[in-house]
C-alpha cells in the first residue's frame, strides 16, 4: 500500500446478491474515508486513475436461503487493489458472427484467444496452424502481434467458395489452382 500513497485513485463497488442504489455506493465509499481513504494522498481521478480499487460486497444468495428480499448488510466485504482485467472486447470484435466465412469446424474465438494467451504469443512470434481451417488460431495470434502461418488439407476453406468472394485466391491472383501432387506413384 505504501507505493500506492501518492498516486491518482477510483473505487468501483462490486456488489453479489444485490443491486445497490447510486445514493448506497455513495454511502460504502464514505464509510471508507476514516479506516482508508484518509490515508490516501493522491486525488481522486475517475476516468484515468493509476490505481483502482474494488469494494466487493457479498450479500449472498437470498433466493436459495429462504428470505423474500435480499439482506440489508453484506454477509463478507472486500477491500482489493484491482491489479488487471480481461479485454472481452476483442472476443465480440472477432466473433464467428463477424466472418464472411464459418467452416463447419470453425474454432470460437474466446477459445482461440485463450490458446494463443496459453503459448504465451507476442510481437515477433512465429505461429504455424498445420490444420488451420478458417483460421481462427491465426487471427488471434495476429492480433498479439505474430506472423502466422496456416495450412489445411481442405483447399475450400482457404480459397472461398462461390457465395464469398474471399480466400486467398480470391485476394492475390499469384495462388492460381496449383496440384499438390507433382507426380503421382502407384502404391502397391
Amino acid at each position: 500500500l505504501h507505493k500506492h500513497l501518492h498516486c491518482t485513485y477510483r473505487v468501483r463497488n462490486i456488489y453479489f446478491g444485490k443491486k445497490c442504489s447510486h445514493d448506497e455506493n455513495l454511502l460504502n465509499i464514505k464509510l471508507l474515508q476514516a479506516p482508508f481513504l484518509s490515508q490516501l494522498r493522491g486525488s481522486v481521478d475517475l476516468a484515468e486513475a493509476q490505481v483502482e480499487y474494488h469494494l466487493i460486497a457479498d450479500y449472498g444468495d437470498w433466493t436459495r436461503s429462504g428470505l423474500a428480499a435480499p439482506r440489508d448488510t453484506p454477509q463478507k466485504v472486500y477491500l482489493c487493489r484491482f491489479i488487471t482485467g480481461s479485454n472481452r472486447d476483442i472476443i465480440r470484435q472477432f466473433s464467428l458472427k463477424q466472418r464472411k466465412y464459418v467452416g463447419s469446424t470453425s474454432l470460437d474465438s474466446e477459445l482461440s484467444f485463450l490458446m494463443a494467451n496459453q503459448a504465451k504469443i507476442e510481437h515477433g512470434s512465429v505461429c504455424l496452424d498445420p490444420f488451420c481451417g478458417t483460421g481462427s488460431l491465426l487471427i488471434a495470434s495476429t492480433h498479439f502481434g505474430a506472423l502466422a502461418y496456416g495450412g489445411d488439407i481442405d483447399l475450400r476453406v482457404l480459397r472461398g467458395n462461390k457465395y464469398f468472394q474471399h480466400g486467398i485466391k480470391k485476394c492475390d491472383a499469384r495462388y492460381e489452382r496449383k496440384h499438390v501432387l507433382l507426380h503421382e506413384e502407384e502404391i502397391e
